[in-house]
């Protein structure tokens, strides 16, 4: 709860519930969000302070993206915390969605020039290949932005970490492979794929293995045979 003191849980495309520090407050649409920012700064600020006076080092993790400016006068997860907390933010990028280099320079670009100056540097996420091929690349955004980048991360399929809402689901698939420790025996489970869902965690147990059912199918979907 300290970790993720403000929650908003979608209940439709306009609305949310608002959780604060685990309880519900509110079912809000995103202007009536805007009459509690204030107090959910307050609310960010003091639990922020807590967690930096008992650890060494604390990473917050961003929303969205950092250079959504239509939504930076509320923005309470990534610059707007920044500002208010005097914190250096890295910039992660998903290479394997293409684009990178642009999103980068672009991020860094739309900014004000306060919230530049808390941009220390870069990130970049899922690459597959020669990482030389890339330092080019990332020379030039070095010389277009004076920050660097701090590293590259290699695309890892054996990690199963959780995405947002459904974005990593691939409808019609076998969620991980039948390889131990799961073994080649397998339940198999179809979830209904609605607009916001959360499946990963099905996923991780045991000799589970879940598929989404999309709206028009004629039955749930079928797996091929565990070799």
């Amino acid at each position: 709860m300290r970790f993720n003191p403000i929650l908003l849980k979608p209940g439709s495309d306009r609305t949310s519930q608002l959780v604060i520090r685990g309880r519900v407050a509110d079912n809000v649409t995103a202007a009536g969000y805007l009459q509690h920012r204030d107090r959910l700064a307050d609310v960010v600020l003091d639990e922020l302070a807590s967690l930096r006076a008992e650890f060494d080092a604390v990473i917050c993790e961003g929303a969205g993206s950092a250079a959504e400016t239509n939504l930076r006068a509320t923005d309470l997860a990534n610059m707007g915390l920044a500002r208010a907390a005097n914190l250096p933010v890295v910039v992660v990028g998903d290479i394997d969605r293409g684009g990178l280099l642009a999103h980068l320079f672009g991020t860094v670009a739309v900014l004000d020039p306060d919230d530049q100056a808390h941009i220390a540097g870069f990130i970049v996420n899922k690459f597959r290949g020669d990482p030389a091929l890339l330092e080019p690349g990332l020379q030039h955004l070095l010389e277009s932005t004076g920050r660097p980048t701090y590293g590259v991360l290699p695309y890892a399929d054996e990690l199963w970490l959780d995405a947002e809402d459904s974005l990593s689901v691939v409808a019609h698939r076998v969620v991980g492979t039948p390889e131990p420790p799961r073994g080649d025996q397998w339940l198999r489970v179809a979830a209904v794929r609605v607009p916001r869902i959360s499946i990963p965690p099905m996923s991780r147990r045991w000799r589970v293995s879940p598929a989404c059912w999309c709206a028009g199918s004629p039955s749930p979907p079928t797996w091929p045979t565990p070799t």
